[in-house]
């Protein structure tokens, strides 16, 4: 088991403490590179943001940098945002999590999550331009969950105490090579496909379970608009079924599963367009917007 994770309720330093303990207060967390090196930072109201650590460093020990002093650490203006999660991050995701969206595509509600795996060289940020790579190319709005510890056969107490934080998803996805073969694989980790907002802490976003609404525009027009709580698998229970076969840990990403409203279960059936502005926002989370551009203007990546 790796050094640290969680097993059935159990933790190093005999308890897990609480989310205010282990992670501080509050704060929203950004990327950004600076002299070929990637550092986690807070973001401020104002758009600057504060260093905080090397990104693997920070995910080593994120209460350590979340709990530290910052006011005597400067703020800055950074001009290239990455993905706040390091390179080695896994993206475990889950598909058909809401009932209506199961539905509308002609399938049962599974009894246990439908979990595929995004690579984190597939990842941007919001204002990232999206390469369409297909013209099945689709939206999906969905909630990410960050982990700030290890997990390994996890009870739903310590899963949920392994929370760092939320962020807006979206799991833009190319249907054709989606859908034709059986694996998921080939449609879910397109160039710059999995668009992943800031980090908000557990401590300041609350409980999902609660009901936060996820709304899904594209080009100004609402086609997705949903409520957190209306999940089949909740957050917790997510982590407990991951953990029962792989250790996940700190800076891995799961998405949590997209509502009802994807382009390809409309009637007739709509994919993205060059030119097309896709937002997906979440209450307390912020939003995330980005274009899609044509692929001859897309040298893939480097």
């Amino acid at each position: 088991m790796a050094q640290g994770a969680v097993r059935g309720g159990g933790s190093v330093d005999n308890r897990l403490k609480s989310k205010e303990k282990r992670w501080g207060r509050g704060m929203r967390l950004c990327s950004y590179s600076e002299n070929m090196t990637q550092l986690i930072a807070q973001r401020h109201n104002d758009g600057t943001v504060t260093p905080l650590a090397e990104i693997s460093e920070f995910y080593h020990d994120p209460s350590r940098f979340i709990e530290r002093p910052r006011e005597s650490l400067p703020a800055v203006s950074p001009v290239t945002f990455r993905p706040p999660v390091p390179p080695s991050a896994r993206v475990p995701s889950i598909g058909l999590n809401y009932r209506a969206h199961a539905e509308e595509g002609g399938l049962p509600v599974p009894p246990v999550p439908v979990v595929f795996a995004r690579y984190a060289a597939s990842l941007a940020v919001d204002g990232d331009e999206i390469p369409i790579l297909d013209p099945q190319t689709d939206w999906e709005g969905e909630l990410a969950v960050v982990l700030g510890r290890p997990l390994f056969r996890a009870s739903r107490q310590a899963a949920a105490e392994a929370i760092l934080g939320y962020a807006v998803f979206n799991d833009v996805s190319a249907r054709t090579f989606q859908f034709e073969s059986g694996q998921y694989t080939m449609g879910k980790n397109g160039d710059r496909s999995g668009i992943l907002g800031d980090i908000v802490t557990a401590d300041e976003a609350g409980d999902p379970a609660a009901g936060w609404r996820l709304t899904t525009r594209v080009n100004e027009a609402v086609t997705q608009d949903a409520d957190t709580s209306d999940m089949i698998f909740d957050v917790p229970s997510i982590l407990v079924y991951l953990s029962k076969a792989m250790t996940l840990l700190p800076g891995d990403v799961i998405a949590t599963g997209t509502p009802s409203g994807v382009g390809f279960a409309c009637s007739p059936q709509r994919f993205l367009n060059v030119g097309d502005r896709v937002e997906v926002s979440i209450s307390g989370l912020g939003a995330i917007r980005n274009r899609i551009i044509a692929p001859g203007d897309w040298g893939g990546l480097a």
